[in-house]
């Protein structure tokens, strides 16, 4: 089942009525990480799902709605033929209803199972306090809408459903001028197209794959019986399987694999590194998605010793979520510090041997350097610990 994610951009000058009232520009891309639920018009065809992001209570949103605006956080999420060119959103605090028209940005016509996604996060959005106290009100003196389009795959293992996110091929800067010496040179890198894992891969999809394993709940009794997960994890919310070294994730591709029918891997380095800036979208931020560490990654700074679970932080550019932080995440490449001298333009792969395999991306224990997309940290295929996980590819 394909999932396309419509990202619009939503580019606006707010002016709050407040007693110091603020001016801001405002530009913010998000892909949504939920499933499409499909809702059909009156003539059986699936509808496109709007989800609005806005701070304010008792929004009115008017145009061909079918069925229920439903509130969730920040969002009203509702449902539109895909003949609709536009919905208007008014409210109190708004001087004139906010016309959104998608035909003055390039769509003639929605599409039926999108989801098309409009806010502003880089300052309040609508109705949001901004720091200073609570706003009251906005004028939208202008805006603009950006369109962008990127593929994501659903796969359902058994009860459990999880997401690809297609990665567009290109051409890149690898690499760190300031960070380790691990990182440099800088050079050129071009790549395929590929599909990753929307989130670490969780511990739910591990168990569908591999079973439940022998848990205990104390420690020194699972070494002693040589159990490594022995901690067992009554969370609700979906956490990142770890504990597990670079061999156990070949095991569990292996029979992944078996079960789908499809060729899932690790994604080399590059792939990691690409796809952790954002792709062909990147902003070039300090780390994935963010200038800001603590709006995008769980590290030392703001979690407690353990990881969290996944997509609580906000994506990347491309909809990733916890490619900074949280856990690290094994990669396929073989280990070697100079590798960057002679690595290859074209779809590098790392090295022909070595002893340690390649792990990216900080985790929850880490420091805010260790969390950048061109860290590098690796150790041995056998090696595991609380702080290591994985994330597919899939070609």
């Amino acid at each position: 089942m394909s999932l396309r994610n419509t990202i619009i951009t939503l580019s606006s000058f707010f002016t709050f009525t407040a007693a110091l009232a603020q001016g801001y520009t405002v530009e913010a891309i998000d892909i949504d990480p939920r499933a499409y639920t499909t809702v059909l018009d009156v003539r059986g065809n699936p509808c496109a799902q709007i989800r609005l992001r806005t701070g304010l209570d008792n929004v009115m949103i008017m145009g061909n709605v079918i069925g229920e605006v439903e509130r969730e956080g920040f969002y009203y999420v509702f449902h539109v033929p895909t003949e609709s060119n536009f919905f208007e959103i008014d409210h109190l605090s708004l001087p004139r209803p906010l016309r959104i028209d998608f035909r003055d940005y390039g769509v003639e016509r929605l599409m039926g199972k999108a989801v098309y996604v409009v806010y502003a996060t880089d300052a309040p959005a609508i109705g949001e306090a901004d720091g200073e106290g609570d706003a009251v009100g906005a004028t939208i003196a202008s805006y603009n809408v950006q369109l962008s389009q990127e593929a994501v795959e659903t796969i359902k293992v058994g009860d459990v459903s999880f997401k690809m996110v297609r990665v567009a091929g290109g051409t890149f800067k690898m690499g760190s001028a300031t960070g380790e010496a691990d990182e440099m040179p800088i050079h050129e890198v071009s790549l395929d197209t590929f599909y990753i894992g929307q989130t670490e891969v969780t511990q739910n999809l591990w168990e569908a794959v591999m079973g439940k394993p022998q848990q205990v709940k104390n420690k020194v009794i699972g070494k002693i019986m040589g159990v490594v997960d022995y901690v067992i994890d009554n969370t609700k919310e979906p956490s990142p399987k770890t504990n597990i070294s670079w061999n156990d994730c070949m095991a569990f591709i292996e029979k992944l694999n078996a079960m789908t029918g499809l060729t899932f891997r690790l994604p080399t380095e590059a792939e990691w590194e690409f796809a952790a800036r954002g792709g062909n979208h990147s902003k070039r931020f300090d780390y994935s998605g963010s200038d800001n560490i603590d709006a995008v990654a769980w590290f030392q700074d703001n979690v407690s010793k353990k990881a969290q679970p996944v997509a609580k932080k906000l994506p990347n550019e491309l909809g990733l979520y916890d490619m900074s932080g949280n856990v690290w995440e094994w990669c396929s490449d073989y280990y070697e510090d100079d590798y960057y001298r002679k690595s290859p333009k074209d779809n590098p792969q790392g090295p022909a041997d070595g002893k340690s395999r390649v792990m990216r991306g900080g985790c929850y224990s880490n420091t805010a350097s260790d969390c950048r997309p061109t860290t590098r940290y690796y150790h041995k295929p056998k090696a595991h610990a609380a702080n290591y996980g994985l994330r597919l590819v899939l070609d």
